[in-house]
């Protein structure tokens, strides 16, 4: 997230992971791991941190030439992300 300390991450492992930049230059913690199935096509912030937007499938490729019905999209949203340090 834009001017912030929060990062979130994903991929094909089922979690969406999220950090906290540290003040030391390079060091991030994690904060938490959120499950979500399938693999993670994108990730986005809204409402100053508070809520995550998640894109998922369970196609691990992020695009597709062709639509394809038998594969299911999602879209998740984690609300109360940020916490107060």
């Amino acid at each position: 997230m834009r001017n912030s300390d929060l990062l979130a991450t994903g991929s094909t492992d089922g979690f969406v992971n999220i950090y906290k930049v540290q003040e030391e230059p390079g060091q991030i913690a994690l904060m938490d791991k959120l499950p979500l199935p399938g693999s993670v096509n994108g990730v986005g912030f809204a409402d100053e941190g508070r809520v995550l937007v998640c894109a998922q499938s369970v196609d691990q490729r992020l695009g597709r030439w062709t639509t394809r019905t038998s594969t299911p999209l999602g879209i998740t949203v984690f609300r109360n992300i940020a916490k107060e340090s």
